[in-house]
């Protein structure tokens, strides 16, 4: 069921034993200990699963390198899968980007900066790179985030600190991918104007928000969090309510969200329908990307392992907006039509338990989504530790 408590008890430990090594891009953060080393290895770890993308932008790159106007720009859709050679020459060039790209932790004082920014990428036109033709990038990071992981830690808030450390690295990731575009464009717009840099469509993505468009490939969807209504808490360790008070979702992407938040996002195709189909994401999926056994097998395959299954949703739309409440019928009856799904008339998501295998004609990735679940039907309790100085 969407919504549902999660509670969990801490008489176990099961700790966090990332031991990837951190990647150029992140140690000079790890290393001034501003960026919690398990924060850094998630972030290394999600940078290598993305190296087929990195490897459209940074190897293959932008298709218009000197174009001399206000055009959009592309790079190739990335590939399923990459050679060795590929692989190794795209950790290459990410090392070289390493060489361009300075991280901070808080923004710059003088900036008005709204407390939900996560994080900021811009351009470092001092920076040139010995083979990448653009410029370099200075990225800051949301200072808070990180104090809210220590908070987690010391009052052993097991959830708030999961969160946390996804969050943060996801976000490390998602500037980085901004980064990325920004060191391969050169023409003279793109370089002196935000306008242009902000005009690359990378593959077949209906938005130039090139960070969403990393989490998207490797979530299947964006990660968020969503108050849906008011409660105390929505996770708890034992009878100890967390200090989370919103649920973990994965979003579909795009969704007109995109336009609303990131202002200076170019969109290319049809409008979007006005509706946001938000999937509950169990704490038992994050904890287990911060633990290495999981890595070590989820390196060696594609990205679905990443993929939180979707098995309780909600869908939402914009109230007293006729034409936003027709798009969220629609999607009601189209996730009906499939033969998979529960839906409630009020948008509430929930995987069918009597339905058999999906039907003949179903496409391969709603099968994909919905085989193998049954255990994360239901909520099974979750044993944790205490957090200690080994973890961060």
């Amino acid at each position: 069921m969407f919504g549902r408590t999660e509670k969990f008890d801490a008489s176990q430990p099961r700790t966090p034993d990332l031991t990837h090594p951190v990647h150029p891009l992140f140690e000079d953060l790890e290393e001034l200990h501003h960026g919690p080393l398990m924060v850094c290895r998630l972030a290394s770890l999600l940078l290598e699963k993305a190296l087929a993308f990195f490897h459209a932008i940074l190897v293959v790159g932008d298709s218009l390198p000197n174009c001399t106007g206000g055009v959009e720009h592309f790079c190739p859709e990335p590939k399923a899968s990459l050679t060795t050679d590929e692989q190794e020459q795209t950790r290459k060039m990410l090392a070289e980007l390493a060489t361009g790209v300075t991280i901070y932790t808080g923004f710059p004082p003088n900036w008005d900066v709204d407390p939900a920014l996560l994080g900021q990428t811009c351009p470092d036109y001092n920076v040139e790179f010995p083979q990448l033709r653009g410029r370099g990038s200075t990225i800051f990071l949301n200072s808070d985030r990180i104090k809210a992981l220590y908070r987690a830690a010391k009052s052993n808030d097991h959830a708030a600190f999961f969160w946390y450390t996804l969050q943060l690295a996801k976000t490390m990731v998602h500037e980085v991918a901004h980064a990325a575009a920004l060191s391969t464009m050169s023409c003279t717009f793109a370089v002196e104007s935000r306008e242009v840099y902000d005009n690359m469509f990378i593959g077949l993505s209906q938005f130039t928000e090139h960070g969403l468009d990393l989490e998207n490939f490797l979530f299947g969807g964006v990660v968020n969090k969503i108050a849906p209504w008011k409660r105390e808490a929505f996770y708890f360790d034992g009878d100890k309510p967390s200090s989370l008070d919103f649920m973990i979702t994965l979003g579909d992407y795009p969704d007109p969200l995109t336009e609303d938040l990131y202002l200076y996002c170019k969109h290319r195709g049809p409008p979007l329908a006005d509706v946001v189909t938000e999937w509950h994401v169990s704490l038992s999926w994050v904890h287990q990307l911060l633990l290495q056994s999981f890595w070590d097998s989820a390196l060696k395959g594609d990205n679905s392992a990443l993929h939180p299954p979707r098995t309780s949703g909600i869908i939402l739309g914009r109230l007293r907006n006729p034409e936003s409440m027709k798009a969220v019928e629609s999607r009601i009856e189209e996730l009906r039509a499939a033969g998979v799904y529960n839906v409630t008339d009020f948008g509430y998501i929930s995987l069918d338990p009597i339905v058999g295998p999906p039907k003949t004609g179903i496409a391969a990735s709603a099968i994909r989504k919905v085989k193998d679940l049954s255990r994360w039907m239901f909520h099974e309790p979750m044993v944790w530790g205490p957090l200690d100085n080994s973890w961060y």
